[in-house]
C-alpha cells in the first residue's frame, strides 16, 4: 500500500505491544491515530520508552529508536534530533547527546 502508516509501542496490562496504522492518505491516519491514543489512554496503556541511543563514534546520525529515520544535527547544542512531527502536531522529543 502507498500512503502513510504510523505505529506507536505501548505497555498494557504487562504486555509491552505494538499498533500499526496504515492509510492512503495523512489525514486518515491522523484521524485514527488520535483516536487510537484516546481508547488506548482510557484504556491505561502507556508508551513505552527506550533508552535513547548513544551517537555514534564516526558522527553518522543516529536513527530514532521511535521513527526508524535519521536524526538531524542540532545547530544549538550539536547533539542530535529527530525532526518528525507527532498526531498532536508535537515534535518527536527523542535527542542523542553529542
Amino acid at each position: 500500500m502507498n500512503g502513510c502508516r504510523w505505529s506507536v509501542r505501548y505497555r498494557m496490562n504487562g504486555f509491552d505491544c505494538t499498533l500499526e496504522i496504515s492509510a492512503d492518505d495523512s489525514a486518515e491516519v491522523m484521524k485514527r491515530s488520535t483516536a487510537a491514543i484516546d481508547y488506548l489512554s482510557k484504556k491505561g496503556a502507556v508508551p513505552v520508552a527506550e533508552p535513547t541511543p548513544a551517537a555514534p563514534a564516526d558522527d553518522k546520525p543516529p536513527l530514532c529508536p521511535v521513527h526508524n529515520v535519521l536524526m538531524k544535527r542540532s545547530q544549538i547544542h550539536g547533539g542530535w534530533f529527530c525532526s518528525k512531527k507527532l498526531p498532536d502536531g508535537t515534535y518527536c522529543k527523542e535527542q542523542v547527546e553529542a
